[in-house]
C-alpha cells in the first residue's frame, strides 16, 4: 500500500476501486477481488503470484481460472502492477509478481457496498477537493475562505464539519488517513 498518500488521491483511488467492484458480475467475485486487494495491501510489496495462489485458491477463491481473471482485470484497471523476474533462470515461465499501486484506505470485505456508482462519501470528498482547486485557480485560499464564511454564518470556527458519524468506521479511517497525510 502506498503511504503518505495525499487525501485527494486516496479519494480517487477509493472511487476507482469502488467502480471496479461495481463492474463485477456478482457479489462473490466482488468478495474475491477484495480478498486479493487485502492480501496485496497486507504485504505492502511485490508478492509472488504463486504465494497468492497458495493463499487464495481453493480456500477463498474456488479455482485458479477465476483468480487469474481477477488479477488480469485489476492489472488492466491499473489497480495493481505486474512484473516478471527474468533474472531467475529455470525451466518454464519467469516468476511473476504483483503489487497494489493504489491506496486502500477503507475498503474491506465486511464493508463492501453493493450496487452501482462510487461510494457517496468518496464522491463528496472528491467534489470538495475539486471545489478547493477551483478556488485556488481563482486566487482564493480555500481554507481561509471556508473559515471566514463559517465564522460569519455559525460563529467560532473550530474544525470543519465533515458530516461524519462517529459510528461509521469508514469515516474514522478517512479521518485517520487524512490526519497522517496532513502531518
Amino acid at each position: 500500500m502506498k503511504t503518505g498518500v495525499p487525501f485527494r488521491e486516496a479519494v480517487k483511488d477509493a472511487a476507482k476501486i469502488q467502480e471496479h467492484l461495481d463492474a463485477r458480475r456478482n457479489q462473490e467475485t466482488r468478495r474475491y477481488t477484495i480478498l486479493i486487494l487485502n492480501s496485496l495491501e497486507r504485504s505492502g510489496e511485490w508478492v509472488s503470484v504463486r504465494d497468492l495462489v497458495n493463499e487464495m485458491v481453493p480456500e477463498h477463491i474456488p479455482n485458479e481460472s477465476t483468480f487469474f481473471r481477477l488479477l488480469k482485470d485489476l492489472y488492466n484497471e491499473k489497480i495493481i502492477d505486474r512484473k516478471e523476474d527474468p533474472t531467475v533462470i529455470r525451466r518454464g515461465k519467469a516468476p511473476v509478481y504483483y503489487k497494489l499501486i493504489v491506496s486502500l484506505p477503507w475498503i474491506r470485505e465486511d464493508q463492501l457496498i453493493p450496487g452501482p456508482g462510487p461510494d457517496p462519501i468518496a464522491r463528496r470528498y472528491a467534489e470538495l477537493a475539486i471545489a478547493k482547486d477551483l478556488l485556488r485557480e481563482c486566487g482564493i485560499d480555500p481554507d481561509v475562505a471556508i473559515r471566514e464564511r463559517f465564522e460569519k454564518e455559525y460563529g467560532t470556527f473550530n474544525e470543519p464539519d465533515t458530516g461524519e458519524s462517529e459510528e461509521d468506521p469508514r469515516m474514522k479511517k478517512i479521518r485517520e488517513t487524512y490526519q497522517k497525510n496532513k502531518d
